[in-house]
């Protein structure tokens, strides 16, 4: 079966084959986005690191990484960005 998954998702010696690729993105409920003084006037967030504005302090929410493969998967991936 792994003759069926692409190159660039397996390891060049043989040690791993992915078996699964999850898009993660950023959710923004808008209308809360909007009635909010302090980002009312900013624009919406499209990258993780515009996640790192002050503004956003203490607005964000993510899986628990302790108890989600998501939400450990994006803490990963952040930190290894």
């Amino acid at each position: 079966m792994s003759n069926k998954i692409p190159a660039e998702y397996k390891n060049k010696e043989g040690y791993w084959t992915g078996m699964y690729r999850g898009a993660l993105a950023i959710g923004v409920n808008q209308t809360v986005w909007r009635q909010d003084p302090k980002l009312a006037s900013l624009l919406l967030p499209r990258r993780y690191e515009d996640l790192l504005r002050p503004e956003l302090k203490g607005k964000l929410e993510i899986p628990d990484p302790e108890t989600s493969g998501t939400g450990y998967t994006l803490l990963a991936s952040l930190t290894q960005q």
